[in-house]
Protein backbone atom coordinates (compact mmCIF):
# COMPACT_ATOMS: atom_id res chain seq x y z
CA UNK A 1 0.00 0.00 0.00
CA UNK A 2 1.38 3.36 -0.89
CA UNK A 3 1.08 6.29 1.10
CA UNK A 4 -1.45 8.98 0.06
CA UNK A 5 -0.05 12.08 -1.21
CA UNK A 6 -1.14 15.58 -0.18
CA UNK A 7 -2.97 17.08 -3.91
CA UNK A 8 -4.18 20.45 -1.85
CA UNK A 9 -2.40 23.09 -3.55
CA UNK A 10 -1.99 25.29 -0.70
CA UNK A 11 -0.09 22.19 1.02
CA UNK A 12 2.32 21.64 -1.73
CA UNK A 13 3.66 25.51 -1.98
CA UNK A 14 4.18 25.27 1.67
CA UNK A 15 6.39 22.07 1.14
CA UNK A 16 8.15 23.71 -1.33
CA UNK A 17 8.58 27.02 0.58
CA UNK A 18 9.88 25.01 3.17
CA UNK A 19 12.39 22.60 1.25
CA UNK A 20 13.52 26.42 -0.39
CA UNK A 21 14.40 28.06 2.53
CA UNK A 22 15.76 24.89 4.14
CA UNK A 23 18.29 25.05 1.03
CA UNK A 24 18.68 28.48 1.33
CA UNK A 25 19.75 28.11 4.45
CA UNK A 26 22.75 25.10 3.44
CA UNK A 27 23.56 27.42 1.43
CA UNK A 28 24.16 30.47 3.31
CA UNK A 29 25.69 28.28 6.15
CA UNK A 30 27.92 26.91 2.78
CA UNK A 31 28.78 30.32 1.78
CA UNK A 32 29.79 31.47 4.90
CA UNK A 33 32.25 28.54 5.36
CA UNK A 34 33.65 28.50 2.12
CA UNK A 35 34.08 32.81 1.99
CA UNK A 36 34.22 33.91 5.91
CA UNK A 37 33.89 37.52 5.81
CA UNK A 38 37.48 39.28 6.27
CA UNK A 39 39.00 42.14 7.69
CA UNK A 40 41.92 43.99 6.59
CA UNK A 41 44.48 41.39 7.52
CA UNK A 42 42.89 38.45 5.44
CA UNK A 43 41.48 37.03 8.95
CA UNK A 44 37.92 36.98 9.66
CA UNK A 45 36.82 38.90 13.04
CA UNK A 46 35.32 37.42 15.83
CA UNK A 47 33.59 38.89 18.86
CA UNK A 48 32.07 37.29 21.63
CA UNK A 49 28.89 37.89 23.28
CA UNK A 50 28.01 36.82 26.96
CA UNK A 51 24.73 34.69 26.08
CA UNK A 52 24.02 33.98 30.18
CA UNK A 53 25.15 37.76 31.23
CA UNK A 54 22.04 39.10 29.08
CA UNK A 55 19.81 36.55 30.05
CA UNK A 56 20.43 37.41 33.34
CA UNK A 57 20.56 41.46 32.35
CA UNK A 58 17.21 40.90 31.11
CA UNK A 59 15.76 38.98 34.77
CA UNK A 60 17.18 42.04 36.45
CA UNK A 61 14.99 43.96 34.03
CA UNK A 62 12.35 42.63 35.02
CA UNK A 63 12.91 41.91 38.74
CA UNK A 64 13.35 45.85 38.40
CA UNK A 65 10.05 46.44 36.84
CA UNK A 66 8.35 44.50 39.24
CA UNK A 67 9.49 46.12 41.91
CA UNK A 68 8.97 49.50 40.50
CA UNK A 69 5.24 48.11 40.22
CA UNK A 70 4.96 49.06 36.87
CA UNK A 71 1.82 46.98 35.05
CA UNK A 72 2.63 43.86 32.86
CA UNK A 73 1.67 45.74 30.03
CA UNK A 74 4.57 47.72 30.51
CA UNK A 75 6.67 44.87 31.12
CA UNK A 76 5.56 42.66 28.25
CA UNK A 77 6.17 45.87 25.95
CA UNK A 78 9.71 46.14 27.46
CA UNK A 79 10.41 43.06 27.32
CA UNK A 80 9.33 42.43 23.66
CA UNK A 81 10.96 45.30 22.70
CA UNK A 82 14.27 44.00 23.62
CA UNK A 83 14.09 40.69 22.59
CA UNK A 84 13.18 41.74 18.96
CA UNK A 85 16.37 44.55 18.91
CA UNK A 86 18.89 41.89 20.96
CA UNK A 87 19.64 40.70 16.79
CA UNK A 88 19.97 43.94 15.16
CA UNK A 89 22.17 45.34 18.63
CA UNK A 90 24.48 42.88 18.27
CA UNK A 91 24.69 43.07 14.91
CA UNK A 92 25.19 46.89 15.37
CA UNK A 93 27.78 46.74 17.88
CA UNK A 94 29.83 43.92 16.57
CA UNK A 95 29.91 45.39 12.68
CA UNK A 96 29.42 44.28 9.32
CA UNK A 97 30.98 41.20 8.59
CA UNK A 98 31.87 39.99 11.99
CA UNK A 99 31.45 36.59 13.33
CA UNK A 100 29.60 36.71 16.61
CA UNK A 101 30.46 33.54 19.12
CA UNK A 102 29.16 32.40 22.24
CA UNK A 103 31.35 33.30 25.08
CA UNK A 104 30.62 30.45 27.30
CA UNK A 105 32.29 29.08 23.93
CA UNK A 106 35.84 29.81 23.95
CA UNK A 107 37.90 27.57 25.61
CA UNK A 108 41.50 29.03 25.10
CA UNK A 109 42.69 32.60 23.40
CA UNK A 110 41.44 35.63 23.72
CA UNK A 111 38.45 37.14 22.04
CA UNK A 112 36.95 40.64 22.18
CA UNK A 113 33.90 40.84 24.48
CA UNK A 114 31.13 43.21 23.28
CA UNK A 115 28.44 42.19 25.57
CA UNK A 116 28.96 45.17 27.83
CA UNK A 117 28.40 47.31 24.74
CA UNK A 118 25.22 45.32 24.08
CA UNK A 119 23.67 45.46 27.48
CA UNK A 120 24.68 49.45 27.13
CA UNK A 121 22.80 49.81 23.86
CA UNK A 122 19.67 47.64 24.70
CA UNK A 123 19.18 49.91 28.38
CA UNK A 124 19.58 46.93 30.93
CA UNK A 125 22.10 46.69 33.91
CA UNK A 126 25.54 45.89 33.20
CA UNK A 127 26.50 43.95 36.51
CA UNK A 128 24.23 41.08 35.64
CA UNK A 129 26.43 37.72 36.73
CA UNK A 130 27.58 34.90 34.55
CA UNK A 131 29.66 31.86 34.41
CA UNK A 132 32.83 31.38 33.72
CA UNK A 133 33.43 27.82 32.56
CA UNK A 134 36.95 28.15 31.65
CA UNK A 135 37.72 27.52 35.61
CA UNK A 136 35.44 24.18 35.01
CA UNK A 137 36.81 22.95 32.24
CA UNK A 138 40.64 22.14 33.50
CA UNK A 139 39.12 21.34 37.03
CA UNK A 140 36.66 18.36 35.49
CA UNK A 141 37.68 15.05 37.98
CA UNK A 142 38.95 12.26 36.52
CA UNK A 143 38.68 9.02 37.47
CA UNK A 144 42.52 9.55 38.82
CA UNK A 145 41.40 12.22 40.25
CA UNK A 146 38.78 10.98 42.30
CA UNK A 147 41.18 8.30 43.60
CA UNK A 148 43.79 10.12 44.65
CA UNK A 149 40.70 12.26 46.43
CA UNK A 150 39.91 9.12 48.15
CA UNK A 151 43.49 7.82 49.06
CA UNK A 152 43.93 11.44 50.62
CA UNK A 153 40.67 11.26 52.43
CA UNK A 154 42.14 7.43 53.49
CA UNK A 155 45.14 9.08 54.90
CA UNK A 156 43.39 12.21 56.63
CA UNK A 157 40.90 9.71 58.62
CA UNK A 158 43.69 7.02 59.40
CA UNK A 159 45.80 10.48 60.71
CA UNK A 160 42.77 11.32 62.70
CA UNK A 161 42.27 7.65 64.50
CA UNK A 162 45.80 7.34 65.23
CA UNK A 163 45.10 11.16 67.03
CA UNK A 164 42.54 10.41 68.49
CA UNK A 165 43.28 7.23 69.98
CA UNK A 166 47.14 8.67 71.38
CA UNK A 167 44.14 11.18 73.15
CA UNK A 168 42.26 8.54 74.47
CA UNK A 169 45.08 6.46 75.55
CA UNK A 170 46.94 9.62 77.47
CA UNK A 171 43.28 10.25 79.22
CA UNK A 172 43.23 6.10 80.60
CA UNK A 173 46.76 6.65 81.91
CA UNK A 174 45.79 10.01 83.49
CA UNK A 175 42.81 8.69 84.69
CA UNK A 176 44.71 5.53 86.12
CA UNK A 177 47.16 7.68 87.72
CA UNK A 178 44.84 9.71 89.35
CA UNK A 179 42.68 6.29 90.53
CA UNK A 180 45.47 5.11 91.92
CA UNK A 181 46.73 8.43 93.89
CA UNK A 182 43.20 8.18 95.53
CA UNK A 183 43.46 4.44 96.61
CA UNK A 184 46.93 4.77 98.25
CA UNK A 185 47.44 6.56 101.04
Amino acid sequence: MTPKRDTNPESRRLQVAAAAAIGAGVMMMIAIWAFPPQTPSGKPKIVTLDAVRLVNAERAAISGMLGANASRGDIALRMLHIGRSVKATVRKVAGAGTIVVVKQAIVAGSVPDITTKVLKDLGLPLHAPTINLAKYINQAPTMLDLAQYGISLRHRNARLLTDARKAAAKQTKERGRKAAENILP
